[in-house]
């Protein structure tokens, strides 16, 4: 039985229809290959995002610990700086009430400077800046409190250094609040 269709037609049928697959299977790889690497640069785009949006907040969160740490240290000092030496509940019973105040007050006052040194290294400048100011404020003012209870001050020299002593408190109060001011700014909150 003879069909009618010459055996060449058959061949290029056949090869037309071959060359048809092989163009089909490039195009829809091309296609396929396209879309993947859309997907794969959006999903970079989107993981570095995330990155950058994770760092930022590591970053306030190292501050905001930095911060509260330099303000606690500074609230701290402050309290044991007024504290009255002779009041043995808060410095306990063993030794001289002045050398205890001393110490006491010295080492509030290098915990407000470890602390300080961290805000350093957080920055920004402008809390830097108010953190120096709160550190040396809150110093002088254990200074000039040191002064006035001074043991064998004169009435005269004590009135003076209680007057100085209440200017250096109301000082470190405002730079400490000052600092606490400018922290919250710069964390938003």
């Amino acid at each position: 039985m003879k069909s009618g269709v010459s055996p060449a037609t058959l061949i290029t049928v056949s090869l037309i229809t071959a060359v048809a697959t092989l163009l089909a299977a490039a195009l829809a790889a091309l296609i396929t290959s396209s879309v993947a690497k859309r997907n794969l640069k959006h999903a970079a785009e989107e993981a570095e995002k995330d990155r950058h949006a994770k760092a930022k907040l590591d970053v306030r969160k190292t501050r905001r610990e930095a911060y509260a740490s330099f303000l606690t240290a500074c609230l701290k000092a402050l309290n044991r700086i007024v504290t009255d030496p002779e009041d043995d509940s808060q410095w306990g019973v063993d030794g001289d009430p002045w050398n205890r105040y001393r110490s006491e007050t010295r080492s509030s006052l290098y915990e407000v400077l470890y602390s300080q040194s961290l805000v350093a290294v957080e920055g920004p400048r402008e809390v830097i800046k108010a953190s120096e100011e709160a550190r040396r404020a809150v110093q002088d003012f254990r200074n000039a409190r040191q002064d006035y209870l001074k043991p064998g001050l004169e009435d005269k020299a004590k009135e003076e250094a209680l007057v100085q002593a209440k200017d250096a408190r109301s000082v470190a109060t405002r730079a400490v609040n000052n600092f606490a001011k400018v922290a919250r700014e710069l964390l938003g909150s």
